[in-house]
């Protein structure tokens, strides 16, 4: 499996924090340098305006969408400064009944555009794939809540066919592993070398 003639590497890491306290940035910062990453998703980072000047990281611009009432919410995004790329808000936990925070990143590497969605859906909240559009590299980095034995679980939950069949539709890979049940799908032309 090979990426695209200009891209050596495309490296994305996404975490489920459960918020962010200093220990676990730095935690986040020696992942970032040990492998390299080029784009990290931080779920439930919890992090609002006044807090977020407490999280410098030197070598990453980021992006936040910041969290809503709830304790475990928002979403923290870092680019590393030599990439570009364009952040938007396409959903947020206080404006649709269904809950789901997500954000769109473009990042150009190497004058590849990499796509990526970063999905949060929080416990007992049915998933709405409406707004998802994916085309030839794109990359989901979610937290559906969806347990299913696909991706590691030993039981099922409500939200676990609807992922299901949504993965299925879109002809993807999907990456897993059975001791961390947190999946990356990949939708790409070509194959890519998968990283985690």
């Amino acid at each position: 499996m090979s990426l695209p003639p200009r891209v050596d590497s495309f490296r994305v890491f996404q975490w489920n924090s459960g918020g962010l306290p200093q220990s676990k940035r730095m935690e986040l910062l020696m992942t970032l340098h040990e492998k390299e990453i080029d784009v990290f998703s931080i779920k439930e980072a919890n992090l609002t305006s006044k807090n977020l000047n407490y999280y410098p990281f030197k070598r990453c611009c980021l992006y936040v969408h910041l969290k809503f009432k709830q304790v475990v919410s928002g979403i923290l995004i870092g680019v590393k400064k030599e990439l570009t790329a364009d952040f938007r808000i396409i959903k947020a936990m206080g404006t649709d009944c269904d809950k789901n925070e997500v954000v769109f990143l473009d990042v150009w590497k190497s004058e590849v555009l990499f796509m990526i969605l970063a999905i949060y859906r929080p416990s007992c909240n049915s998933p709405d794939f409406s707004y998802v559009n994916p085309c030839q590299h794109t990359l989901f980095v979610d937290d559906f809540n969806a347990h299913s034995p696909m991706w590691g679980y030993s039981y099922t939950n409500d939200a676990e066919g609807k992922v299901q069949d949504f993965y299925a539709r879109l002809l993807s890979n999907l990456y897993t592993t059975r001791k961390i049940p947190t999946h990356i799908f990949i939708k790409i032309a070509e194959a890519l070398s998968q990283t985690y």
